[in-house]
């Protein structure tokens, strides 16, 4: 046995690969400065001191330059209680019964939004579950209470392409949407998956318990009258878009609601959801007014439904009148929100002193290392305040000087 002296260490190999691939220099020239450097490259993160590092190092010796443009360092996957899965310790979730129970998807999707994706992610049977239920499910009942009354009434989308809705709802949700995209498209531009990811979240969750839940009267009308077709017109083309900005992080269910969708009823549309372009944002539909103001009255619901369920008083008992501290909203949401509560009156701009008590007091972490011994001073001048106008004031981004 003869000892070859001239070993390297193997990782010198995988930092040669953008040469190595292409066995450049030596032929494919044009091919490795077209695609040198890479524009994107990801491992994990015990990688840093092995592929990265002799990427860099090869790259840098040699061209002088980076060998990639964009990376992101991927934490490690832990167990539910955040700890290493060690066969000993026989906490290993097998990810082949994940993908046979619950679907490559719903896993997929539990990875994008559980943490970012540089910090370790805890893995388990009931996080996947849990992704599913919040986003897939959802997106997938939506789906589903189209194509029930789209197929009752043997609606046909394609006959009303320039139909375009004046209803509210349909507009806000237009609206949003094109937001979304614009979202999307900015955060993957960059790289940020779980921001984007957590967006489309947030979309599906609004879609389905707010946009649905307040329209599913307008499918129920027994004539196709102009609103019923703007309801069926408008979430056909919110979900056939949806689908196109979900199919990069969930292929398969994207792919299946756009073959239903889309394919089976034209002949002439793209046979795949992953071949269609990019939707495009449409500056026209999205309406800030119109989206804060409905997130208002959404916000407003929420609380109501949780002050609601605190007093242990159900929704289905009607209530007289609700105080709102909040300036007027248009009466459409007035509308809204006492259908949403079951409540008599809206009274917005209400005086709620009361029926509220504020205390302020110092941030002391912050003032502290800024002021140390003027400290119980700051303090006492706060206290000597109105609590409930001070209150009010910082609430609407104004500011207090003490002196």
């Amino acid at each position: 046995m003869t000892r070859t002296a001239e070993v390297m260490d193997c990782w010198v190999d995988s930092g040669s690969m953008p040469c190595a691939q292409l066995h450049y220099p030596f032929e494919n020239k044009e091919l490795f400065e077209k695609n040198f450097p890479a524009q994107f490259i990801s491992e994990a993160v015990d990688q840093t001191r092995g592929w990265f590092y002799t990427l860099l190092a090869i790259s840098t010796a040699i061209f002088d330059t980076n060998p990639f443009e964009n990376c992101i360092v991927l934490g490690h996957v832990l167990d539910k209680k955040g700890l290493k899965m060690s066969k000993s310790k026989g906490n290993v979730v097998d990810p082949f019964e994940v993908l046979d129970a619950q679907g490559a998807d719903a896993t997929r999707w539990h990875f994008y939004t559980a943490s970012a994706p540089w910090l370790p992610t805890r893995f388990s049977v009931d996080d996947v579950s849990e992704a599913q239920r919040k986003f897939l499910s959802t997106l997938w009942n939506v789906y589903s209470f189209y194509v029930l009354y789209a197929e009752l009434d043997q609606f046909n989308p394609l006959k009303y392409s320039n139909f375009e809705s004046e209803n509210v709802m349909d507009k806000w949700i237009m609206s949003k949407l094109n937001t979304l995209i614009k979202d999307v498209d900015d955060n993957l531009n960059s790289y940020q998956i779980t921001p984007a990811a957590l967006a489309i979240e947030e979309f599906t969750d609004e879609l389905s318990n707010w946009y649905v839940r307040r329209n599913r009267a307008r499918y129920w009308s027994e004539e196709l009258t102009d609103d019923k077709i703007g309801a069926y017109v408008t979430l056909y083309r919110v979900l056939t878009t949806l689908v196109k900005v979900t199919s990069p992080f969930v292929p398969f269910i994207s792919e299946e609601i756009y073959q239903n969708l889309v394919v089976n009823l034209d002949e002439n549309a793209t046979e795949s959801v992953h071949l269609c372009t990019w939707p495009e944002v449409k500056e026209n539909a999205i309406d800030k007014n119109l989206e804060e103001e409905m997130n208002l009255a959404y916000a407003i619901v929420k609380l109501g439904r949780s002050a609601r369920n605190g007093s242990n008083i159900k929704n289905r008992q009607p209530l007289s009148k609700m105080l709102l501290s909040t300036d007027a909203i248009p009466e459409y949401y007035g509308d809204i929100i006492k259908d949403e509560l079951n409540i008599k009156a809206v009274e917005f701009g209400a005086d709620l002193s009361q029926y509220v008590n504020f205390e302020i007091k110092p941030n002391l972490p912050v003032l502290g290392r800024a002021y140390g011994k003027l400290i119980p001073g700051i303090r006492k001048e706060i206290a000597s305040r109105n609590q409930m106008e001070l209150a009010q004031k910082l609430q609407n981004g104004g500011t207090e000087t003490i002196v």
